[in-house]
């Protein structure tokens, strides 16, 4: 499946892990996703989603401040449109297979070309 649409997505990651972040964020950039936002937690992870308003987002299940599920909730309660949230636990997968793994969520979430455009349009 291509998944290159993605790319120019504006995708939110929020993990409060920061070597994990940072692997998971260079992993990304190297393959192409060029507007990544970055929060270490679930406080600046609700900011950064505010002030960027990203299409996508991958979250951390546990934060040490709340949890993916919870700030999935206060994303959506103002995000107009959203393309989708992937919860992730990344740290078994190795390098080589977390882009995979990444495609095969927003698959599984729905998140397609069509479903993008569909939501960019006014």
């Amino acid at each position: 499946m291509d998944n290159s649409f993605l790319h120019s997505k504006k995708l939110l990651l929020v993990d409060d892990e920061p070597e994990l972040l940072k692997m998971v964020s260079a992993i990304l950039a190297d393959e192409g996703f060029q507007r990544l936002v970055i929060a270490a937690n679930m406080k600046a992870g609700i900011a950064a989603a505010k002030a960027e308003k990203p299409d996508l987002a991958i979250l951390d299940v546990i934060l040490s401040d709340g949890d993916g599920f919870a700030l999935m909730e206060q994303i959506l309660a103002f995000a107009l449109t959203f393309g989708g949230i992937v919860f992730r636990e990344y740290g078994s997968a190795s390098p080589a297979n977390m882009l995979e793994a990444v495609a095969a969520d927003l698959s599984a979430s729905g998140i397609s070309e069509e479903r993008s455009q569909e939501l960019s349009s006014p």
